[in-house]
């Protein structure tokens, strides 16, 4: 695919997040010998593969590669990827919205994402990040620093070419 409209896809991820994110929880959970760090790559390693196995490989021709989901992976130290750890991205994901503007959740303000970049999937909580559910996505601004958290079903995602 090439700069196309891939929401239905990036969507299906979320989904599938908030239905399966439970049993990498019990896991880690169970991990009495690891610390918190530990753990945390070790949740990573799970939502970049996923994300690979999930959307990477459904949205990019062979031999093509979307950039890392959130944080990317752990595993390798030299890449974020999990599999195929030498290769480098060549599409991203961005986000535009229907609406002119937006709402951001934290600022309460309206914003236009035409162009920001698709960096996670969260959920909000009491007012904070909430990293065990998926209806918010995390966006990215032109200098890569997070802009905002915003409701996916406002966004449209798409598959863009770096």
């Amino acid at each position: 695919m090439e700069d196309n409209n891939v929401t239905k896809e990036i969507l299906s991820f979320s989904i599938f997040l908030n239905k399966n994110h439970h049993i990498i929880n019990d896991e880690l959970s169970m991990m009495l010998y690891r610390d918190e760090f530990q753990k945390k790559d070790i949740l990573n390693d799970w939502l970049q593969f996923n994300w690979e196995v999930l959307v990477e490989s459904l949205l990019c021709k062979s031999g093509k590669f979307l950039q890392p989901y959130g944080e990317g992976a752990d595993c390798n130290s030299f890449s974020d990827r999990v599999r195929f750890p030498e290769m480098k991205s060549d599409y991203r994901i961005t986000c535009s919205s229907t609406k002119d503007k937006i709402k951001e959740y934290f600022s309460d303000t309206f914003i236009n994402v035409k162009n920001k970049e698709f960096y996670m999937f969260v959920g909000i909580e009491n007012g904070l990040i909430n990293k065990d559910s998926f209806d918010y996505s995390l966006l990215l601004d032109e200098e890569g620093e997070i802009c905002g958290a915003f409701l996916n079903d406002d966004l449209v995602f798409e598959l863009k070419s770096l």
